[in-house]
């Protein structure tokens, strides 16, 4: 974007001694500022202080050149020099109002004084995470310090310390702000009627993750059980735009149908046809956990209303024990209560699990309550994330709670954090605060025990941030330590020594350079890649081009107004319908940019780069045929290197093709150009755009084989610690899930 904006700069700059003409000083002086605004605006992670620095280096080009304009003697505007550096001011503030008018939950939480001191915990137990609250106004604060009790419900979820301090009436700890997710995970639910476990290939793992990473899906974990085939993903969908300033913005993220997913899952495993989807239950983790009951999704009538321990330590015990207690309204469908299953890094955990209903006045008004004591073993986890699930008694999820595993050292870390959710509980109402705990302790969970993450460097940040808000030093520590050493890891394995898997055949293949070939050859088309590789290469290309639309948008836009404002009445119908083709790709996502949701807008931009070389080309066309008078300053645009750098760099770069069929686009391109500038001239442009095509699908493809050796490397990581703890044939989790509860076989009948 920022290239595209200092086009104008770097094409006064390289005349040399030449004169500017009349319409560069008309752009410099009138209506550059008009696209800086909204070239500024157009963009979601836009930054002011990118922006107040971009404005700073373009007045100083500017009055560069008004000063060397001055020198050579060149006929210059009157004022020139006022009126760019008056269009510049104008731009910075134009650009820091509406930006602060339109974005006004980007910014993040912040207190008046400052970050909040942390205090020392006693011996006894868990001492207070920060010195005050960050409630505004201090409200929340003295409602802490002075009002009632806390619920049953709240402190349920509380670890005994914190419960047993706010009992006694102590001061509780300060509480802790709400937690923005930064990650959006969820667990998928499918059921194949009619199919079996040996008709699953062996690959059938690394299939289903390369779909999902084409749908902008990260696999994280997958579960299997007998019957009919029950799969669980455990899913995460990854974020289109990284640099946002708020993570909690849902355009960040593609909206992706439970269809979509489970088609892509079901095209993956090749099954025979006559077997079809039964039913798909999408639950999102921690949201499901306690949240309203639904009429209409499968957790209707039952909801989770605490849970306690969220955080376990792998200490000496044999077993920890969790406890769990849920409402089953009177619109619970089932007999029975809910279902109990413990799963954690791809296996199922064979958990002790004892139910016990309540008895008294809810029970009389058609509701009762279930008291769940599940008794999990130490030695068959590993640090990490486990899921609890309460399941109905076919099978489907109707809550998903995760449960944060820490190693036996990070017991100063688990109080911590214990208390910080006993705040978060007694702030809160019960199924709020289980959602914030879930969502807190997934991106925890994530941050510490998957360093090789391709967005590990702006999760830690988050949790950094909220953690040095919230007063949470020993998590702050441990997050700058896992920031280093995933730097430190990522500086090894790029000097040859490391373990990702990914990255090391090609290490030994001949080094850094050897990929580089390879990516050469792959976007020349010498060389196949496999189906997956190719459908992922595909979807990140596509959301390179959704991202960078924005710029060829604006520039043409700007292109089109400059035209029509200059030609002031002068051009002919003819004229404007030929620019009207020029431009038709940028007006029609203009358009629909307010009228369509992000993702389907995301979707539309992406497909608008072939029509804008269709466009060019069937505006050349018609220019020649009908002899069409060009406008006033467009033949220093084509004489200069005003046409290079639109046709040759900008849009090669943001509407990307594969070199053979960029090569295609400049065959027809060339006799076209030629009998405008000349051959030399036109060949120049195609020249230039081979080798920027070229040069972004190397970028590209490197780029994208980063983020899958990324992704790669934590599933491996977790693949190892699942069969440490757990079986890894599908029989043998049969075997084991049959243990977990007697009602696990019959839920699972065809």
């Amino acid at each position: 974007m920022y290239g595209s904006r200092l086009a104008i700069f770097v094409h006064g700059l390289a005349m040399g001694g030449s004169c500017l003409s009349n319409m560069t000083w008309h752009c410099l002086t009138n209506s550059h500022a008009l696209y800086d605004i909204t070239a500024f605006l157009s963009v979601a992670h836009n930054r002011l202080s990118l922006e107040l620095a971009y404005n700073l280096l373009a007045t100083a080009a500017s009055l560069v050149l008004a000063a060397r304009c001055n020198a050579l003697g060149c006929p210059c505007p009157p004022h020139c020099g006022a009126k760019m550096l008056a269009q510049r001011l104008l731009a910075m503030g134009a650009a820091y109002a509406l930006h602060r008018a339109l974005n006004p939950d980007r910014r993040r939480h912040s207190g008046s004084g400052g970050a909040p001191e942390p205090s020392a915990a006693s011996e006894d137990g868990p001492g207070p995470a920060a010195s005050s609250s960050r409630a505004p106004g201090g409200k929340a604060a003295r409602a802490a310090e002075e009002g009632p009790e806390p619920p049953a419900e709240a402190l349920a979820g509380q670890p005994p310390a914190a419960a047993a301090l706010q009992q006694e009436g102590q001061a509780p700890a300060p509480q802790v702000p709400p937690y923005t997710p930064f990650l959006r995970c969820r667990s998928h639910w499918i059921k194949i009627p009619n199919a079996q476990l040996e008709q699953l290939p062996s690959d059938w793992q690394d299939r289903v993750r390369g779909a999902l990473a084409a749908q902008g899906v990260r696999l994280r974990a997958a579960y299997v059980r007998s019957g009919c085939v029950e799969l669980v993903l455990d899913l995460e969908i990854y974020r289109c735009d990284t640099s946002a300033d708020s993570p909690d913005d849902v355009s960040s993220f593609p909206d992706l149908s439970d269809e979509a997913i489970t088609k892509a899952v079901l095209a993956a495993l090749q099954l025979p046809s006559k077997q079809f989807l039964a039913d798909v239950a999408p639950v999102r983790a921690g949201v499901a956990c306690g949240g309203p009951r639904s009429a209409e999704g499968p957790g209707e009538g039952c909801s989770v209303v605490a849970a306690s321990p969220r955080v376990i330590s792998l200490s000496r015990q044999a077993c920890a024990t969790l406890t769990l207690r849920a409402e089953l309204g009177a619109a619970w469908g089932g007999a029975s209560p809910p279902e109990v299953l413990v799963r954690a890094e791809g296996a199922y955990v064979a958990a002790r699990v004892s139910a016990q209903e309540e008895e008294g006045q809810q029970q009389q008004a058609g509701c009762r309550a279930v008291s769940y004591t599940v008794e999990v073993p130490l030695a068959d986890l590993a640090p990490g994330l486990m899921q609890v699930d309460l399941r109905c008694c076919e099978g489907r999820p109707v809550a998903v709670l995760p449960v944060l595993v820490l190693p036996a050292e990070d017991s100063s870390l688990a109080e911590e954090l214990g208390a910080a959710l006993a705040s978060m509980a007694a702030a809160e109402a019960p199924a709020e605060a289980l959602t914030s705990c879930g969502h807190f302790l997934t991106d925890v969970a994530v941050c510490l025990f998957s360093p090789s993450h391709s967005q590990a460097a702006e999760l830690a940040a988050h949790l950094l941030d909220f953690a040095q808000s919230a007063g949470l030093p020993v998590l702050a520590r441990r997050l700058q330590e896992a920031m280093e050493k995933a730097r430190q890891e990522g500086s090894g394995d790029a000097a040859g020594g490391g373990p990702a898997q990914a990255g090391a055949s090609a290490r030994r293949d001949g080094g850094p350079w050897r990929a580089v070939a390879q990516a050469a050859r792959l976007s020349l088309g010498l060389e196949r890649e496999a189906p997956a590789e190719e459908e992922a290469f595909r979807a990140y290309c596509n959301r390179w081009a959704a991202a960078q639309a924005h710029t060829i948008q604006a520039l043409e836009l700007l292109a089109l107004l400059i035209v029509l404002l200059r030609s002031r009445g002068a051009a002919t119908h003819l004229a404007i319908l030929v620019w009207i083709t020029r431009c038709a790709a940028s007006l029609v996502t203009a358009l629909a940019w307010p009228l369509l949701p992000a993702p389907a807008w995301r979707a539309l931009a992406a497909a608008a780069g072939r029509w804008r070389y269709a466009a060019s080309l069937g505006a050349k066309v018609m220019v020649l045929t009908l002899a069409i008078r060009a406008p006033p300053g467009f033949d220093s645009y084509r004489s200069g290197v005003g046409l290079v750098l639109m046709e040759g760099v900008l849009l090669p770069v943001t509407c990307l093709l594969s070199p053979p069929a960029a090569l295609g686009v400049s065959a027809l391109r060339l006799p076209l150009n030629a009998r405008a500038v000349g051959l030399l001239a036109a060949a120049r442009v195609e020249a230039v755009a081979l080798l920027a095509t070229l040069l972004a699908q190397l970028y590209l493809r490197m780029a994208c084989r980063k983020a899958g050796a990324a992704t790669g490397s934590a599933h491996a990581m977790s693949s190892t610690m699942g069969q440490s703890a757990g079986p890894s044939s599908a029989g043998e989790l049969e075997s084991r899930a049959g243990r977990d509860s007697g009602a696990a076989k019959a839920g699972k009948e065809d």
